[in-house]
């Protein structure tokens, strides 16, 4: 039928990426695993045997090697060492109109956690790195921008660990000495992507340090790569008149900055400092700035224009204000649609709510406004546009992640990811346009983690105790391909993901079931009769008794009525469940009755 079409098209165009690979010797062990991950998360769209497989029939010898291993011990699963990002957007959505891309972007967050003891005293240590990685599929598609970004990752992994080891010492130092300014040590560094296709890839790092004194210090840098070339960009890639730049960020700066506004930051007086900081014709580091698909932002940390004092400066232009302002290449053709991370702060965006081709100022702005005597924090959204402004309360256990979405019939959203309690990841979002805000949604989706890792590392010091976790998220840039993860209740505790892309209503909407993406095991407590799977995952009509003792390995599910298990084998079975009532059932059966390994959070 179609749909086993376009699983077998989808198989095909990786095959034929495997077959390039090999041919010019660049195989690795990483692309084998992600092409069998892409095929299992494809197929996973099977709802009961009428409906289509939750998996892509793969050949008979792949499914000879593949069916020799446990799930529990295959490279595709959470926690996997040997893994490598991917998962490939489902063909059956549209394409963009603009014929521009929007490319999809992980981001691998490395953290080392430590402290140090003396006596009654203690001192932790953090270093915790966000770096971003471009999908596999775009491996040969963009190798060098793919190659330039594993050697960045790389290099953050390796200045992290330096850090910590440094910290250490200093942490040891502060113990002996009793110095009691610093009770924790850290470096971090947030990744936002602020525009990925296929001609720019932008991102902003919000970075913090404190390494004891009497203050630490934080800042924004913007990278930004040529996607075809990998080539990092100069602001002279992309300006087209460098005076009308640096007078349109002097008079913005002077705008947002003045005393009126409650600083004391004087731009006319310290105009050479500005000059000074854009370094346009040496190879001096020059002003930070990222190019989203509307405006272009520059970043001043402290320092750069004032004292600590004065803070930190963000200047945005918008091109429909400045239409000269940017090379034309970067303004013209762009994605019907699109998504961006903003701050969990303040933010000052540009983008057209009303389809009238013109621009819109809209200041986003998030505020903690304190709690009561239990958890979850309280905190304040606020949207501005114009003479519109609109506030609402939500509370949430520190975990603010917005996200403003242009869908493909050019409405607005914004999708803001929030904590509650047991790890429960909410989506609240709002819709928007130039004379209202409204809330659209509230549901339970989290950007979905591909992998996540966690060590214990050795330290030479005495008293002292260190730890390394690692984990490799997609983030959202695309709204016709956005993978989410959800908490299911499926015989246990455990989360699903699947593709999803944003409804006429901009709510996260997917034709396929789930991948479970937890690493379960249960064992059977009695023999157990579940029905078998065919080639195509489709339950076949024959059961099978699974003896006593076997392990099962939950693999797919609607998350409502039925479960895909695997065994050590590789041999798939098909069950119903209940799972609207406690105890669930299982064929009918008490699932506690059926199964040791179950767990449920509170």
């Amino acid at each position: 039928d179609t749909t086993d079409i376009i699983w077998w098209l989808l198989y095909s165009r990786h095959m034929e990426e495997y077959l390039l690979m090999k041919k010019h010797k660049k195989l690795t062990a990483q692309f084998t695993v992600i092409m069998a991950f892409s095929f299992i998360l494809f197929g996973c769209s099977s709802k009961n045997s009428e409906e289509s497989s939750t998996a892509v029939e793969i050949t008979e010898e792949e499914e000879t090697s593949v069916e020799n291993k446990s799930p529990a011990e295959d490279d595709t699963s959470v926690g996997s060492n040997e893994k490598s990002p991917d998962t490939t957007t489902s063909d059956d959505k549209p394409e963009n109109s603009s014929q521009n891309e929007v490319l999809d972007i992980l981001i691998e967050n490395h953290m080392q956690y430590g402290y140090m003891t003396s006596g009654e005293r203690s001192m932790a240590i953090t270093t915790d790195y966000d770096s971003p990685l471009l999908d596999t599929k775009y491996s040969l598609t963009y190798p060098e921008l793919y190659d330039a970004l594993f050697r960045e990752a790389q290099h953050d992994a390796s200045l992290a660990s330096e850090n910590m080891t440094s910290f250490e010492d200093s942490a040891k130092e502060f113990l002996t000495d009793n110095i009691t300014s610093a009770e924790r040590l850290f470096d971090e560094k947030r990744i936002s992507i602020i525009r990925a296709d296929s001609k720019l890839l932008s991102f902003r790092e919000d970075v913090s340090w404190f390494g004891g004194g009497a203050h630490g210090n934080y800042g924004t840098t913007g990278k930004n790569y040529d996607t075809v070339s990998g080539r990092k960009l100069s602001l002279n890639d992309v300006i087209a008149d460098k005076e009308q730049f640096i007078e349109a960020v002097k008079n913005q700066l002077n705008e947002n900055y003045n005393v009126k506004q409650g600083y004391s930051l004087n731009i006319d007086y310290g105009e050479q400092l500005l000059r000074d900081s854009f370094h346009f014709d040496t190879d001096s580091e020059e002003v930070e700035w990222t190019l989203c698909y509307t405006q272009i932002s520059v970043y001043f940390s402290p320092y750069t224009l004032g004292s600590y004092a004065e803070g930190a400066q963000t200047v945005v232009l918008s091109f429909d204000q400045y239409p000269e302002l940017i090379k034309p290449e970067y303004t013209e053709n762009l994605p019907d649609a699109y998504i961006y991370k903003l701050t969990p702060y303040e933010n000052t965006i540009f983008e057209d709510l009303d389809s009238d081709g013109n621009s819109e100022k809209l200041d986003i702005n998030i505020t903690y406004t304190g709690r009561e005597d239990e958890y979850p924090e309280e905190y304040t959204l606020t949207i501005q546009s114009g003479s519109m402004e609109c506030n609402f309360n939500f509370r949430s256990y520190g975990n603010c992640e917005p996200f403003f979405v242009k869908n493909t019939d050019g409405s607005c959203y914004l999708y803001l990811f929030t904590s509650h309690e047991n790890d429960y990841s909410v989506l609240l979002i709002y819709k928007i346009t130039n004379s209202d805000v409204t809330p659209a949604s509230l549901d339970n989706f989290a950007p979905f983690c591909l992998e996540q890792n966690y060590e214990e590392l050795e330290t030479n010091l005495e008293n002292s105790y260190r730890s390394a976790h690692r984990t490799l998220n997609y983030t959202l840039t695309n709204p016709e391909h956005m993978m989410l993860s959800s908490r299911l209740s499926t015989l246990s505790t455990c989360f699903g993901c699947k593709d999803y892309h944003a409804n006429v209503a901009g709510v996260p909407q997917s034709e396929q079931d789930f991948l479970i993406s937890d690493p379960l095991r249960f064992q059977l407590k009695q023999d157990f009769e579940l029905e078998l799977c065919g080639k195509d995952e489709k339950p076949s009509g024959k059961n099978q008794i699974v003896s006593k003792g076997a392990v099962l390995y939950p693999y797919a599910t609607d998350g409502i009525s039925y479960l895909l298990f695997k065994d050590a084998d590789g041999t798939l079975f098909y069950a119903e469940i209940e799972v609207n009532q406690y105890p669930q059932l299982i064929n009918g059966v008490i699932a506690e009755d059926v199964f040791d390994g179950m767990r449920y959070a509170g």
